[in-house]
Order: C-alpha cells, then sequence, then structure tokens
C-alpha cells in the first residue's frame, strides 16, 4: 500500500462489474480485489454488482452480491463468473445515479474496449456531478486488442483451451475419408496464437486479411491429396461480405435452406433473422463464416465427384468458461492488487496493464483513441510467423495477391497453375513453390 491515499479504510465503499462475455480469470480478480482491500486496507466487504452495465438499472439484478474474504476464498479455483454476465449497453446516467444511491466511491470494471469508453464517460460525468468516485479498469478480452498492453487476463488459458480443440478436431479429421476440419474462434489473435501452439493447423483465416474462398478450397484440395485430411482455423467474422452477399443469394433464389443468421419460419416458410437485423446495438452482426465454408466445401468438392467428410467445431463457450491457469492466475492477481492501489492514491480513468513486462497504468483516453488500436496485417510479425507455421498461400484472386517479403523469403498467391505471370516481379519468379 501506499503511504499516503486518498481515501480512509472507513469511507470506502467499492463495487466491482464485469462487463461483456464470460472470460478465464475474472474470479481471481473478483478474490485479489477483495483480499487486497482487506489485507492491505482493512476494508472487509466489496460488492459485486451481477449480469454487468444491467446491475445498475435492472430491478432484478440491482440485488448486488457482498463479497467478503471468506465468500470469494475459493472462487479463483472455478470457472465461469461469480458475477454472471451480459453484453447489455452501459446507461451512463442511470449507472452514475446508481453509484451516487449506494454511495460508491470506487468502482472497479473487468471489460473490453468498449468498457474503456464506458468507464471513461461515467468518470466524466462523476466530474460534472462531483463525486468522489476512482474508476479502474482490468482488461478483459478474448481478442486481446488493447493498445499498449501486454495481454489481457485469461488470455493465456483461452490459448490452451483453443490448442486442445485443434487437437481433438485433428484426430477426428484423420479418422475418415477427406476430413476437413474447420475450427470457429472468436478472435484473431486467439485463432494466430493457438494455430502457432499447435502446429497442426493448415489453413487460418482471420478478418482483417480477405480471402477468395474458391482459392481456398483449391488449396484444400491440394492438402487433401497429401495428406488425407486438412484442418481450417477461423474467425468469426473472418470472410463477412463474402457471407453477406452468399445469404442475399440465397435469398433471392428462395431457398428452403436456412442461411447463415437466420432460421426458417416453419409456418410461413419465409426467412426469420435475429431481432434487429443486420444492425444491433453493438454494430453489424457477423455472419456464421463456420457454416458458410463448411456448405461451401461440400459444394465445391461435390461438383468435382470428390468424397469429403466436414466437421465444424465452435468451442467459445467451452474457452470461455474455463478456470484460469496457473499464470493467468498470478498476472490476473497483480493486476487486481495494482487497481485497489491506484483507486486507493486516488488515481483514475485508467486501466491497469502490463507493458513491455513492466506493470503500469495507462489513461483511458489513450485506450479508447482509435488511432492507438492494434490492428493485424498481412505484415504483421504474428502473422507471418502463423504463415511459416501452415506454409499456407494467400487466399486473395490472382492479381489481388500481395507480395510479402521479409529476410529474402517471397510467399507467392497460390493459383492451380502455380505462377503469378500477371505480377512482373523478378522475385517472385524466382520464389521456391
Amino acid at each position: 500500500p501506499r503511504k499516503q491515499t486518498l481515501f480512509t479504510p472507513s469511507e470506502v465503499n467499492a463495487a466491482i462489474v464485469a462487463c461483456g462475455g464470460l472470460d478465464p480469470g475474472i474470479n481471481v480478480v473478483v478474490r485479489d480485489i477483495c483480499s487486497t482491500l482487506d489485507f492491505a486496507y482493512n476494508v472487509r466487504r466489496a460488492w459485486g454488482v451481477r449480469y454487468g452495465w444491467r446491475g445498475f438499472t435492472d430491478r432484478a439484478a440491482q440485488d448486488w452480491l457482498e463479497l467478503t474474504p471468506e465468500r470469494v476464498g475459493h472462487i479463483h479455483k472455478e470457472g465461469g463468473s461469480v458475477l454472471g454476465f451480459s453484453n447489455d449497453a452501459c446507461d451512463v446516467d442511470a449507472v452514475l445515479d446508481c453509484l451516487q444511491h449506494r454511495g460508491v466511491n470506487q468502482l472497479y470494471v473487468l471489460g473490453n474496449v468498449d468498457a474503456c469508453r464506458s468507464a471513461h464517460a461515467i468518470q466524466a460525468g462523476a466530474v460534472v456531478r462531483k463525486m468522489k468516485l476512482s474508476v479502474v479498469l482490468i482488461p478483459k478480452s478474448i481478442q486481446n486488442n488493447f493498445p499498449f498492453i501486454d495481454k489481457c487476463i485469461g488470455f493465456d488459458t483461452v490459448v490452451q483451451g483453443a490448442v486442445e480443440a485443434v487437437d481433438k478436431v485433428v484426430q477426428a479429421a484423420r479418422s475418415v475419408q477427406g476430413g476437413i476440419g474447420i475450427i470457429k474462434l472468436g478472435s484473431g489473435e486467439m485463432c494466430l496464437n493457438a494455430v502457432l501452439a499447435s502446429g497442426d493447423a493448415d489453413i487460418c483465416l482471420i478478418k482483417s486479411v480477405a480471402f477468395d474462398p474458391r482459392v481456398v478450397f483449391e488449396y484444400v484440395d491440394k492438402v487433401i491429396q497429401r495428406k488425407g485430411f486438412v484442418i481450417i482455423v477461423v474467425e468469426d467474422g473472418a470472410g463477412e461480405e463474402t457471407v453477406r452477399k452468399w445469404r442475399a443469394r440465397l435469398e433471392a433464389e428462395g431457398s428452403t435452406r436456412a442461411p447463415v443468421g437466420g432460421s426458417m419460419d416453419e409456418c410461413t416458410g419465409k426467412l426469420v433473422y435475429p431481432q434487429g437485423g443486420l444492425e444491433s446495438k453493438w454494430g453489424t452482426a457477423h455472419f456464421d463464416v463456420g457454416q458458410y465454408l463448411k456448405e461451401y466445401a461440400y459444394e465445391y468438392f461435390s461438383a468435382l465427384n470428390t468424397t469429403v467428410t466436414v466437421r465444424l467445431s465452435t468451442p467459445e463457450w467451452y474457452i470461455r468458461s474455463m478456470p484460469a491457469f496457473a499464470s493467468d492466475r498470478i498476472y490476473c492477481s497483480v493486476l487486481a492488487s495494482n487497481a485497489v492501489h491506484a483507486a486507493f492514491a486516488g488515481l483514475t480513468d485508467l486501466v491497469v496493464g502490463r507493458m513491455n513486462q513492466r506493470h503500469v497504468y495507462i489513461p483511458l483516453d489513450l485506450v479508447i483513441d482509435p488511432k492507438n488500436g492494434p490492428v493485424i496485417k498481412e505484415t504483421s510479425r504474428i502473422y507471418n510467423r502463423m504463415i511459416r507455421t501452415t506454409r499456407q498461400p494467400s487466399f486473395q484472386r490472382l492479381g489481388q495477391a500481395k507480395l510479402i517479403t521479409g529476410r529474402g523469403d517471397v510467399r507467392r498467391a497460390f493459383n492451380s497453375n502455380e505462377a503469378l505471370a500477371d505480377m512482373k516481379d523478378p522475385a517472385a519468379a524466382a520464389a521456391p513453390q
């Protein structure tokens, strides 16, 4: 603890809220916030806000949990979240009203970059209302997309869960004729790290790198001919525009097959989509690229009169609900303690994290600035490490493919003739096949 603090232990009324989806490590953070409050500052009680931002507005959810060291003593060994979760949007004024009514002066938020925006708005509103409030955020996101920060809580556990899923799909795919195993994961970072750690995937597709499905399956055909099966790891939301056009085509054809993102009404025979249509308050909905690839595979190989067996695995809920592994527990514990020390010192409007192996406090206005957001590109180091692992080519159309060079290596776009006559580059002509 710091020698000088803004808050005295007797006046502290702390609340903890976990926003967004499940992630490994939530329970560890909750436990260690309570532990640090108790051991370092003699604050014996904190409040657990149930079901994310909904806990500030919904009457049924406003029955907050009283968190004591005895109650949270063993929750770090459990998966899921003792606080529950929801994806509800944040009503800033309602949150501030609730905090004022309950006399909360320390708010610990576990959430993603969107939660950072909400926390920043809450702090700004507290200043206007002249509330004595410290808002500290702990980074929680399977997308691992916080700028400046090395990793979010639970990310090592998420990657290990994804690797286990890949391993199981490999065993299934190699046991059938023409096995095509598709694993759909929730973020590009998870896909890339799982592919690197597993070493068994043949193809990795992510949102930020475009691909032509026909070029993909020309390569899939060659891999099956070579080794008998193929493993594809794909990020949820990849190829969104391609899937959107596919769904529109099914609608135009009056297909009785329910396209991705909708279901067939048995009474009317019309396609029914989730409430809110394509747009929601969280942005454009991502269609199920995994289902699209599965159906495309059957159509493609049916035209070739080739027998394949396609299996789609979506293990995200299993992965999200895993208890945190040892390395993540330690990381979560350190961030939780640092969050409490920051709040007691009067620091606010910040996120705790580790940057270049040093634990730091980062202002929220820097975190939410779009210019600082990390983007995975074809030239990113982690993407090129993945390429060296899978040995996959570029899956863009011939003539649109980009050469990626580094240390004398040139990766060429794949096509049926294995040549890039359109690309007048001497390095491309000399590249290994």
